[in-house]
């Protein structure tokens, strides 16, 4: 055998290997919008609720309510955005929710919460 054929039939065998070992596995990326601010947009906010806003979001930002979990027995109460929108979301003790599509908190908007209970409220930053 020539000496070319065995380094050409090596150099073959050399970049099959070089081109398998190139090769990655598939990643899917999650469902949803999920670019957000920062490297960790998800967020929790917890307080009781006494008439003041639990949390307000910037100028720049809007945040996305996931979830909200109630716990203080045996009272009721409400959610309100008051900004440029009316939205009321009561509640009752023990209750949790999800918002399957996310309910949006516009910029600048502080969320209150009336009633003698404590809130946990999840979400995550969006862009506006």
């Amino acid at each position: 055998m020539d000496y070319r054929t065995i380094l050409a039939t090596g150099f073959l065998l050399l970049c099959g290997a070089v081109f398998v070992h190139s090769l990655k596995s598939a990643n899917a990326f999650p469902q949803g919008p999920n670019v957000g601010l920062g490297s960790n947009p998800t967020a929790d906010f917890y307080g009781s609720c006494n008439n003041s806003p639990i949390f307000t979001t910037a100028v720049d930002e809007v945040f996305i309510i996931t979830d909200i979990s109630v716990g203080s027995y045996p009272y009721a109460g409400s959610i309100s955005l008051n900004k440029d929108t009316n939205t009321n979301i009561p509640f009752s003790y023990g209750e949790d929710r999800s918002f399957q599509s996310g309910l949006k908190v516009p910029s600048n908007t502080p969320v209150q919460c009336t009633g003698n209970v404590s809130i946990l409220i999840s979400g995550y930053y969006a862009q506006p």
